[in-house]
């Protein structure tokens, strides 16, 4: 599992490599929390684009990270989920968090909705 992070003015693109699972949910847990005690900034986009596995624990560290972000009144968008297109189809995390296609679509959708 991988994590990089850039910024784009106050959006963090975070990229995500690897197993989104059981074995790696603590680790991103962490690295967002440890980001958001490093840097400030308005939106996290989440480029999913080479997960190549997600379990419900992965989906759950997603969620996890929704909340907590949405309660500092900062935005989280998915992007690139089409390898885990149809696990968010089977639980709808599309109809809570805004998915795009791709990375550049979901940085304008944060610079339209802050």
């Amino acid at each position: 599992m991988n994590l990089k992070h850039r910024l784009e003015g106050s959006i963090c693109i975070i990229a995500v490599e690897g197993k989104l699972n059981i074995e790696h949910a603590r680790k991103v847990r962490s690295y967002i929390d440890s980001l958001l005690n490093t840097i400030d900034f308005t939106s996290v986009v989440m480029n999913l684009q080479k997960v190549t596995t997600i379990d419900s624990l992965g989906e759950g560290v997603i969620f996890l990270s929704y909340g907590k972000l949405t309660r500092k009144k900062i935005q989280l968008v998915l992007c690139h989920p089409t390898s885990l297109l149809m696990l968010f189809n089977d639980t709808y995390i599309h109809n809570i968090i805004p998915v795009y296609e791709t990375e550049e679509e979901a940085i304008a959708h944060c610079k339209t909705d802050p």
